[in-house]
């Protein structure tokens, strides 16, 4: 467990902070994150338009992504890749139960989207901000291949990488 508390404060160095609610988000940047046990890094380039994975000290991708984004998790495969909302800890004060808030992918494959609604069934436990929504915080992928998530509502949960299931 104490790797996940690491990637949490790798991901808070690297920029993925929680955003903070009257702050706007930061414009597009590269940014990048790495596998749990180091084998492989992804990385978003807005310029390209692209998020990239490489094998540790590749300089050619080993697969790729349409579209920049600015919150993501990397598997130790690097085959497998979680992207996060891309207000981070805050959804707009207009989000539905049906709208993303985390998907799962095995390379370019969508394998499963978890939405708001699916963790806060009628948008209750929501916390309202100043401007926004706060839903709680990505902690990271744990040595276990799984995503860790603490819910503004004080539950953590987890999910399989490599399938989207709720563990």
């Amino acid at each position: 467990m104490i790797g996940v508390y690491l990637l949490a404060a790798l991901s808070l160095i690297g920029g993925m902070a929680p955003a903070r609610a009257d702050s706007p988000m930061p414009p597009p940047a590269v940014s990048q994150t790495s596998s749990p046990d180091g084998s492989f890094r992804a990385v978003a380039d807005p310029r390209s338009d692209l998020l990239s994975v490489f094998r540790r000290g590749a300089s050619t991708p080993l697969w790729t992504l349409r579209g920049w984004r600015r919150s993501f998790f990397l598997a130790n495969d690097g085959e497998h890749l979680v992207i996060g909302p891309d207000g981070l800890n805050l959804l707009s004060v207009d989000v539905d139960e049906d709208s993303a808030l985390l998907v799962f992918m095995h390379r370019t494959e969508q394998l499963r989207v978890v939405t708001v609604g699916q963790l806060f069934p009628g948008l209750r436990g929501l916390q309202r901000t100043v401007s926004h929504l706060a839903w709680g915080v990505i902690l990271g992928v744990s040595s276990q291949n799984r995503l860790v998530v603490d819910l503004v509502d004080g539950r953590r949960i987890e999910f399989d990488v490599s399938s989207g299931k709720l563990q």
